[in-house]
């Protein structure tokens, strides 16, 4: 195997109006001269285009989760949830239990720096699963402690730019257990199942204007590259739909008067969690990571998860600090600055597709 590649899904791409050519990385994007006004995100191969958003499912949300999970534990002999305590894993897990389904495995990944933990939803997220476990009594508990050793060898290991990984702390998190087993974290001879790791991905995405509301995906390229999804699926299409009209009841109802994006990246994030997330303890929750670089740049003005694990490395281990500061430096690097020419090409404004959910009022 090679690194991450067996278990790159490529959920999100994107596709060149000009030439039709599919990218499937950053870097791919940014070494291919395209202009940005020829490029559009796609996401799951463009099949979410066949369906009919306008039409709201007749099941309930909780008929849909309960009906994924049964789905997901059909579909994989070894079903492993990734859990951060976050409003997406937290209702991925508690419709579980509400299901009557017990995965396999619940894996929390905690980042140690100088033996303690600087994500403190994290340390809330290990009590919650201890509490979890009782009602999942089938379920094993995973916690991996991804320390110092380990994140050096990672920074380290030769074949990292071909990978998905990009420069964030939270896509270092996001290694599953397959992976982490074959960059050395359990040993060799630890036989690790592969069969189905699964994200709590996404959140709705709305777009709202005079015309109407529109759903789109927002997610980035690299997002969510070793793992199936929970919420947004062609194996089930009706629960994404769903909680996409969810949010857009809510606002109807409640803040008829919003324009523009509502996504998880915007100032409406805690809306679309009340209209389509179960309740639960969101205490010490960090903002999104706000871009590669940034939150280094402005790391004592921010107080995202990736500025708290930078502040930690400076305070606690400056020579970690160093290479992981270097290591997004070289990324940066080998995109061969062209992040920064926003005439020619600009990552963060690629357009993505819409789709109409339904009017105003």
């Amino acid at each position: 195997m090679s690194f991450d590649t067996d278990y790159n899904l490529k959920h999100v791409q994107v596709k060149s109006l000009y030439t039709n050519k599919i990218y499937s990385s950053k870097l791919e994007v940014l070494n291919s001269n395209e202009l940005s006004q020829n490029l559009i995100k796609i996401t799951h191969n463009d099949a979410w285009e066949q369906f009919d958003w306008t039409v709201e499912p007749s099941e309930t949300f909780d008929e849909l989760l309960v009906e994924r999970c049964n789905q997901l534990r059909q579909k994989y002999s070894y079903l492993t949830l990734y859990f951060s305590g976050g409003a997406d894993s937290e209702t991925m897990v508690q419709a579980f239990i509400k299901a009557k389904v017990d995965p396999d495995e619940i894996v929390i990944n905690n980042i140690i720096i100088a033996k303690d933990n600087p994500l403190k939803d994290i340390d809330l997220a290990i009590q919650k699963l201890k509490v979890y476990q009782t009602l999942l009594p089938k379920t094993k508990i995973t916690i991996n402690n991804l320390e110092r050793d380990f994140l050096i060898k990672f920074l380290h290991h030769k074949e990292i730019f071909s990978s998905s990984f990009n420069g964030s702390i939270g896509n270092y998190r996001r290694l599953t257990n397959n992976v982490l087993q074959e960059l050395g974290y359990y040993g060799k001879n630890l036989n690790i199942p592969s069969s189905g790791h699964i994200f709590a991905e996404l959140k709705p995405s709305l777009y709202c204007d005079n015309t109407g509301y529109y759903v789109c995906f927002t997610h980035t390229i690299s997002a969510s590259q070793y793992a199936d999804w929970f919420f947004t699926t062609l194996d089930l299409p009706k629960l994404h739909i769903k909680q996409s009209h969810l949010v857009k009841n809510y606002l109807k109802s409640n803040y008829p008067s919003i324009l523009g994006n509502i996504s998880d990246s915007s100032i409406y994030r805690n809306k679309i969690i009340e209209a389509c997330r179960y309740k639960f303890d969101g205490r010490f929750q960090p903002d999104k990571f706000k871009g590669l670089g940034e939150d280094i740049i402005n790391l004592n003005n921010y107080q995202t998860e990736d500025s708290l694990v930078y502040r930690a490395m400076k305070e606690k281990d400056p020579e970690l600090y160093d290479m992981y500061n270097s290591k997004v430096l070289e990324i940066l690097s080998a995109m061969n600055k062209s992040l920064y020419n926003k005439e020619t090409l600009d990552i963060s404004a690629l357009k993505s597709k819409k789709y109409f959910l339904g009017v105003v009022n």
